[in-house]
């Protein structure tokens, strides 16, 4: 009788296991369900930038940010490839006195085309000011500022 009652439990433990597994597979579907629902929301609010060309090759849309510390913050831009062959490029945004998370995914530029790439990140809360970014894309550099509010 006492090895039933074990085997019992055992076959218990695992369906309780089970169970817990698949609840928290929802929950964290549903919660980045959710931040993708918001980075799409922030981003849908910017307009797009104009068109970048050889003598531009870096174009932000907005020049400049301006939001409370905590506040989730984006832009977009795109980057111009002036070689003769398609390049990859992976933009990084690099700011004095404050880190700010931006990333972004590396993308495929044709041949005198360009991309467009978006960034969204939180600002962390940082005393109210202005601070200047750079952003990188391959060899080539733009200045953004991000005031702090």
């Amino acid at each position: 009788m006492a090895k039933k009652g074990s085997l019992e439990l055992s076959v218990n433990s695992i369906v309780i296991l089970i169970i817990a597994i698949a609840v928290l597979g929802l929950i964290i579907g549903f919660v980045r369900s959710k931040f993708v629902d918001l980075n799409k929301q922030i981003l849908a609010e910017i307009p797009d930038p104009s068109n970048p060309s050889s003598g531009d090759e870096i174009t932000v849309s907005p020049g400049r940010i301006v939001e409370q510390g905590g506040k989730p913050v984006g832009f977009k831009m795109k980057v111009y490839n002036k070689e003769s062959e398609a390049v990859d490029v992976k933009p990084g945004v690099t700011c004095t006195d404050i880190e700010i998370p931006f990333t972004a995914n590396s993308q495929s530029i044709p041949p005198n085309g360009f991309q467009q790439y978006e960034l969204v990140a939180k600002l962390p809360h940082a005393a109210p000011g202005i601070y200047l970014c750079q952003i990188t894309a391959g060899e080539f550099t733009k200045d953004l500022s991000v005031q702090v509010i």
